[in-house]
């Protein structure tokens, strides 16, 4: 008999990104979500001597509550589950599949196997700022994971991308910890201001070290050697990506990704620009991203696409 420790990893296992779905909120914002059946299948797989049990449905004012006793290695957790049996608006319940007590049941089955770590990482996406590190680093391997999903499926699925999905949920934080989609209004939206020459004399080493992680982030993509990334910098007058004041910066991260496109995409220099501009002006304008930001989405949303797509 396996032991449930011995079980966990695979049951802790993140789905193919294919596999995920998105639904909206309540309050707002859209969710990644694994669909039960899915669920129910990687169960199936892993301990197909998987034991259910549920309680009667209960309703309580407008919700229909059932309990789940999901037994899997001889252990036991409990899933509850709720859903509404009557909807305001009319649109919404026609898109509910299946009666109140049957949604419930399923909400319940769903919440057991989430107790047992299957599609736990998915917390991940709450819009509760990141205290520490390790939460940093497991939403940035989320939104990157996500990245991976292909064109054509996250059309099927209306996604956005999860870069964009990333900053409408707020879940990226500027550097005053604000959500990054609050940050820029859109009024305000516009190319990095010039720096005076006064300013630039004053900046102290480091004094913007989010440009060298938005290099960072894009050479893993275009290969850039930090050979030529130092060069760069060299020729403005600094050391690193971090002493560049923004607008700089900015050249910087364009010239490596519209390089990046010439050579992986086959368009032309004046190609290359244009595509990029296209797709900043509109994350800017529409979303409220700021321009050195803007340049790193653009570039997850096209390595995603084939050259023909990115031509067109």
């Amino acid at each position: 008999m396996n032991n449930l420790k011995d079980l966990y990893p695979q049951l802790k296992a993140w789905f193919p990104p294919e596999a995920h779905k998105l639904r909206k909120l309540p309050g707002g914002g859209t969710w990644y979500y694994v669909p039960w059946q899915i669920m129910r299948d990687r169960l199936d797989e892993i301990y197909p001597d998987w034991e259910i049990d549920y309680t009667d449905p209960i309703q309580r004012g407008e919700q229909v509550i059932v309990k789940c006793h999901l037994t899997i290695a001889g252990v036991t957790r409990v899933g509850f589950g709720n859903s509404h049996t009557e909807f305001e608006n009319w649109e919404d319940e026609k898109k509910q599949r299946g009666t109140p007590e049957e949604r419930a049941i399923a909400c319940a089955f769903k919440r057991a196997m989430e107790q047992f770590g299957i599609c736990r990482y998915l917390d991940i996406q709450t819009g509760q700022e990141k205290h520490t590190e390790q939460e940093k680093a497991q939403l940035r391997d989320f939104i990157k994971y996500m990245g991976r999903r292909n064109p054509s499926d996250r059309r099927d699925n209306q996604d956005p991308g999860a870069y964009n999905l990333a900053y409408r949920n707020g879940w990226i934080k500027d550097a005053q910890g604000n959500p990054a989609k609050n940050s820029h209004k859109k009024s305000q939206a516009s190319k990095p201001k010039p720096v005076s020459n006064s300013n630039v004399v004053s900046l102290v080493s480091g004094s913007y070290p989010e440009h060298n992680r938005l290099v960072k982030a894009i050479r893993k993509i275009t290969g850039h050697q930090p050979d030529v990334i130092v060069a760069w910098c060299q020729s403005k007058g600094v050391k690193q990506p971090s002493e560049l004041p923004p607008e700089k910066a900015y050249q910087l991260l364009m010239s490596l990704v519209a390089g990046w496109l010439q050579s992986a995409k086959g368009l032309t220099e004046s190609g290359a620009i244009k595509t990029l501009h296209t797709k900043i002006d509109h994350l800017v304008g529409n979303q409220g991203i700021n321009y050195l930001e803007a340049v790193a989405i653009a570039l997850d949303e096209l390595q995603q696409l084939s050259p023909k797509e990115v031509r067109n």
